[in-house]
């Protein structure tokens, strides 16, 4: 059996296997349902053309068998030949499976109480009857899988279940004498999309199970230890009998105006709209039609197939290719005015509930990676989907405890996707996480690159929820900023080929792979570890006080991060704890996202301490808690602040309109400069040094570039170039991505600076005459 092991690389965690390093790149398959046809040789070609391109990490998607009535050496055939194949392909094969086990547990015959009851209705046991014949419809968008039972997720039987069936695969692993000297990891993944969701997350519902009651009570228990304690918390009173699952969580849910919903009735374009936005609509932002009409056409591909079809069901002349979605769509929805911050009387229940339910989701990482390092004697290394901060911000989802999963000895990698939005060609292809502080912790980041590809060699059976990257030029750029992303951090990666279509097969595809990982490799042999100089700083346990996570907090984490890529400076996110424990001193600027909870969790000393001791400025986005204490407020930020439980109107700072929800915070203007207002004329922007170090508050939900990029100058920040195109910089590393054509002009902190796909030299300062989607490679000398 093989020993794979984490250990320190230039600072960085890194994979060993006997000892020996290896590159972390690897080619994800998804797995053919059999082992002849086309798509299975379509499997194995692409295992050639990767490793004839000196790719040698492979996984594959491998669904648990569910029989636990046969021996171990019976289970899980299909996926054992499947790796032997690959190694038969590339005899230097290390293997990383994808362990899948959803959470429809029929086949392991899960107790009622363990099943999922959906807070909206859907799929509880009284409604069954009606639910399966609304899933059996033909015409409906909800998906066959609709019909069955889902376990909970926090269920304790479903849990052993889990670990009895991922048990059983590494056992008829080990046994097997080919496979036990190839598997290097064991990538555990469950859940919705097998990364650790509840069934029906997205559609903004919860789990109001008995198991979820059951365990929720349990924590309280052991959070509180008294009921008086518990009452006092919650400031109502309450027992722990009685304490349950808040199905009333604010917002969390898409609602419509009644009489959309009674023309729903009646209208089936009406109706499948609906159910489009409810199950899909993540997929497109609201104010991009283009985008927005592409993700419905997606969606009604899956359920008519044909323009046909499609007419029919709509009474008319319809073409799936159309544009769909009706110009006064946003008005058929209703304008919640959520509360940004659940920080008033009774809102600590809803703060409870999602911290215990990020526990929950932890303990069943914490679980699986025992079980896998148990089973293999320590000597295979663990993976989880786990730490979406940017992508997912409502902490309902479970994915805001990662400083606990960080503390777990037996996890070692955890991954996400690249963010969906902005992507291709000119785009981003962003982190879902705080990377850095990944690998402070001694883990590793490992991306999963599902780009589409332009290659394609299976015909889809519909259209792919993303759009694909238009010309091998374009994925040839791609691949050179994936690569040149990956050395900033050093971080791992695999090229996903997610529907089994050939994505990746393409030996031209692959030589350009092969040219960015050779960059990256020179760059990651030059790298000085290094701070960027605007470092934000992400809290995720002020997450579990957001109550609209899906406008205030999408703002405030995932808009800002889409505007910091494009802003020319060098910058980086990481973690409170992080920030606190020194692993990112050095830097210019520090942009607080979330400072919600500094003040109720005791951390505003430290945080003023660190602040002082870098002599760097802070930016505090949004305000604090109304039941933060003001003098507490005062020290950490040297500003009064005042939050109002009225709407507020639109904030204008720099040209740039802040997106506005329910409810402000208010700058009372004693002490330093206002320099922006809402239109009402209270203060919301402004700038003191009365805490001992140069202090921003900006009222409003979101970081604009040209905003950050005045803070950052004002206070030594370099601005490497004009914002708008594609930019990092960290250490002596930096990649540039445009998104359009012209002269780019870009000064560094540095004596010489040397491009590598051009192989050209440039001092300090130094302009570029750039094509649009082109990626430059730099390092600092």
């Amino acid at each position: 059996m093989l020993k794979a092991k984490l250990q320190m690389k230039n600072g960085v965690p890194a994979i060993y296997v006997n000892g020996e390093w290896k590159e972390a790149q690897m080619l994800y398959l998804n797995t053919p349902s059999k082992p002849e046809g086309d798509r299975y040789e379509l499997f194995l070609r692409q295992v050639k053309l990767a490793a004839d391109s000196g790719v040698h990490m492979f996984t594959y998607h491998a669904t648990l068998d569910t029989d636990m009535t046969s021996p171990p050496e019976e289970t899980n055939k299909w996926l054992r030949k499947l790796m032997r194949d690959i190694i038969e392909i590339d005899p230097e094969a290390l293997i990383m499976p994808r362990c899948s086990y959803n959470t429809n547990m029929d086949a392991v015959s899960t107790p009622l109480e363990d099943c999922v009851h959906f807070s909206d209705g859907r799929g509880m046991e009284s409604e069954r009857s009606t639910w399966e014949e609304y899933a059996a419809d033909p015409t409906c968008l909800q998906r066959e899988w609709m019909k069955r039972p889902f376990a909970s997720f926090v269920s304790d039987y479903w849990r052993q279940q889990c670990v009895l069936m991922l048990t059983r695969f590494i056992r008829s692993c080990n046994a097997d004498p080919i496979l036990r000297d190839h598997i290097f990891c064991y990538h555990n993944a469950t859940g919705m999309s097998s990364e650790h969701y509840q069934c029906r997350y997205w559609d903004g519902v919860l789990d109001v199970s008995e198991s979820n009651n059951i365990g929720f009570r349990a924590w309280l228990r052991h959070k509180y230890g008294t009921e008086e304690a518990l009452s006092s918390a919650w400031e109502m009173p309450m027992t722990f009998e009685a304490a349950a699952v808040p199905a009333d969580l604010p917002g969390i849910r898409r609602e419509y105006k009644p009489e959309i919903r009674e023309l729903a009735r009646r209208d089936r374009r009406v109706f499948d709209i609906m159910e489009w936005y409810t199950w899909r609509s993540w997929d497109a932002e609201l104010d991009q039609p283009d985008a927005m009409n592409y993700s419905l056409r997606v969606w009604l591909d899956m359920c008519y197939k044909t323009d046909e079809a499609l007419s029919r069901a709509w009474g008319g002349d319809y073409r799936l290719d159309g544009r769909n979605v009706p110009e006064d769509f946003r008005d058929w929805l209703i304008d919640f005015e959520y509360e940004p911050l659940l920080s008033g009387k009774g809102c600590r229940r809803f703060a409870d509930y999602m911290e215990y339910y990020g526990n929950q989701v932890a303990k069943t990482i914490e679980e699986a990676a025992a079980a896998i390092k148990r089973e293999t004697a320590g000597n295979a290394l663990t993976c989880f989907f786990y730490g979406y901060h940017y992508d997912v911000q409502s902490a309902q989802s479970g994915h805001h405890s990662v400083d606990r999963v960080l503390q777990c000895p037996d996890v070692d990698i955890l991954c996400s996707p690249l963010c969906y939005y902005n992507r291709n060609e000119g785009g981003m292809g962003a982190y879902m996480t705080d990377t850095t502080s990944i690998h402070n912790a001694g883990k590793l980041w490992l991306d999963e690159s599902d780009y589409r590809q332009p290659v394609v060699t299976q015909t889809p059976s519909g259209l792919d929820v993303c759009m694909s990257i238009k010309s091998l030029e374009g994925a040839h750029q791609i691949a050179l900023r994936q690569c040149g992303k990956l050395a900033l951090y050093q971080a791992a990666n695999w090229w996903m080929d997610l529907r089994g279509l050939g994505w990746y097969d393409s030996a031209e595809l692959w030589s350009y792979i092969a040219e960015g990982r050779r960059y990256q490799m020179e760059m990651e042999a030059a790298r000085k570890p290094g701070v960027a100089e605007v470092v934000f700083v992400n809290d995720e346990t002020a997450m579990y006080r957001i109550g609209d996570a899906w406008k205030f907090a999408d703002d405030l984490m995932n808009k800002t991060r889409n505007e910091v890529y494009y802003a020319g400076l060098s910058f980086d996110f990481v973690m409170l704890n992080d920030f606190l424990a020194g692993n990112a001193d050095g830097a210019k600027v520090y942009v607080f996202l979330n400072p919600f909870n500094l003040i109720a969790a005791g951390k505003d000393k430290a945080v003023k301490d660190k602040l002082l001791e870098n002599a760097a400025a802070a930016v505090w986005l949004y305000g604090f808690c109304e039941n933060d204490c003001p003098k507490a407020v005062r020290s950490l930020t040297g500003f009064t602040l005042t939050r109002e439980r009225q709407t507020a109107d639109t904030l204008e700072i720099g040209g740039e309109t802040y997106t506005r929800r329910a409810g402000k915070t208010v700058y009372i203007p004693r002490n330093g400069t206002v320099m922006g207002h809402y239109p009402s004329g209270d203060a919301a922007f402004a700038m003191t040094d009365e805490a001992g170090y140069r202090s921003y508050f900006l009222g409003g939900s979101r970081m604009y570039s040209n905003v950050l990029r005045d803070i950052a100058a004002e206070n030594g920040a370099l601005l490497h170039m004009d914002a708008g195109d594609m930019f990092y910089c960290i250490g002596n590393l930096a990649v540039l991505h445009t998104a359009s054509a012209g002269e780019k002009k870009l000064t560094f902190r540095a004596n010489k600076v040397r491009e590598l796909v051009y192989g050209k030299e440039y001092g300090p300062t130094f302009t570029v005459n750039a094509e649009e989607f082109k990626t430059y490679l730099f390092i600092l000398e």
